[in-house]
């Protein structure tokens, strides 16, 4: 329990850090556009680093002329209600919130899907010998359901669970906030709690720091659903192509990175973030430990990806509906839209046009002399 305690204060403590994460001594020395990157997190997470830690580490930004800074958002909700403000240029979104955002009249659209998948279950203790939905139904009876905040998009998923079950919200099974790592954790052992409605990354972390083991369940609903987008306003996508483009081809660059060499993700996160770093003879057994919370994350990253003509970034008409037709259900929304509202594609073909071999290389290869920005404020 130490050490998810430890690995929550160093959350906590990295997000402190001003996360402008502009130029440094090695700036390009032709002019480089500057953009506002707001990200969903709250604090800097390994889960998301293909987003903006690594593109910037690695100077995959500033290929593309462009000079990001991120601004932690602290959710969905505040991301987009920044982005529509105008407050930056780029936002991170769950689709669930940028479709209330557009229902709502907000002019913008999701033109990259980074997280391919839900990247979720509903998990248990595997020590509470919980197998079968019909086991899962008697446990969870006169408990609870913890998720990590009560504005959490997982807490949709929790209840359609409930629906699923045949329990009732309140009167069968209480939702609670818990948060995540050490105060997830708590809430299992002590047993505030008995299952968690949380992302994949999250309980990776738990499992790799604690003696937690969790048992997954999972619904074939959830297959067409994915977790993560990034959004601009209508008239940056179609007056700025260059930002879009060059912000997409960085993600899908490091997507690819991060899926070859998922150890190096950890360590360039530490270059940036050293107060995140562990001392010397800690070293070796934090960094397995890390790894296996951007493992957690691969199936997410690379869903579909070894389909004919599969490209990083794409999205689909049909999953858009399936995922309105999920939000709908569970109440999050209260009409439908056409799903070409939602989104666009016509960059996703700019985006992918790089030759992903020697960015796989540079991976396999890697070394803290191949990161060029280490700046993080």
């Amino acid at each position: 329990m130490r050490s998810i305690l430890r690995g929550f204060a160093l959350a906590v403590s990295a997000a402190a850090l001003v996360l402008g994460i502009g130029g440094d001594a090695q700036a390009q020395s032709k002019p480089m556009k500057k953009v506002v990157f707001l990200q969903y997190n709250v604090v800097p997470d390994l889960g998301d680093a293909h987003l903006w830690i690594l593109p910037h580490a690695l100077g995959y930004f500033a290929e593309e002329g462009l000079d990001v800074n991120v601004q932690l958002a602290g959710g969905s909700a505040g991301a987009i209600q920044l982005l529509a403000a105008g407050k930056g240029d780029i936002a991170t979104s769950t689709p669930d919130q940028l479709m209330i955002g557009i229902q709502k009249g907000v002019k913008m659209k999701a033109f990259f899907e980074q997280n391919r998948s839900y990247g979720s279950a509903l998990v248990v203790q595997k020590s509470a010998n919980i197998t079968t939905v019909e086991q899962l139904k008697a446990y969870l009876k006169g408990s609870a359901i913890g998720v990590a905040s009560l504005g959490s998009g997982r807490i949709h998923y929790g209840r359609a669970w409930l629906r699923d079950l045949g329990l009732q919200e309140e009167t069968d099974v209480k939702i609670v906030a818990v948060g995540t790592g050490a105060q997830a954790a708590v809430a299992l052992k002590t047993d505030r709690v008995r299952a968690l409605s949380i992302y994949d990354a999250a309980y990776a972390a738990i499992e790799a720091v604690s003696d937690i083991r969790f048992q997954r369940f999972e619904t074939n609903w959830q297959g067409p659903l994915f977790s993560g987008v990034m959004a601009a306003s209508d008239e940056a996508i179609a007056k700025d192509p260059a930002m879009i483009t060059g912000i997409s081809r960085a993600v899908a660059k490091s997507l690819v990175f991060a899926t070859t060499n998922p150890q190096a993700v950890v360590k360039i996160f530490w270059k940036l973030y050293p107060e995140t770093k562990p001392k010397a003879d800690a070293e070796a057994k934090e960094l397995a430990t890390q790894t296996t919370v951007v493992n957690s994350m691969l199936p997410n990253w690379l869903y579909e990806m070894d389909k004919p003509g599969a490209q990083w970034g794409r999205m689909s008409a049909s999953d858009w509906e399936k995922t309105q037709e999920f939000n709908l259900k569970a109440g999050v929304l209260t009409a439908t839209a056409p799903v070409a509202n939602y989104f666009t594609d016509q960059y996703i073909e700019a985006a992918n046009k790089f030759d992903p071999e020697p960015i796989k290389k540079q991976a396999r290869e890697f070394t803290e002399s191949m990161i060029k920005y280490t700046s993080s404020n």
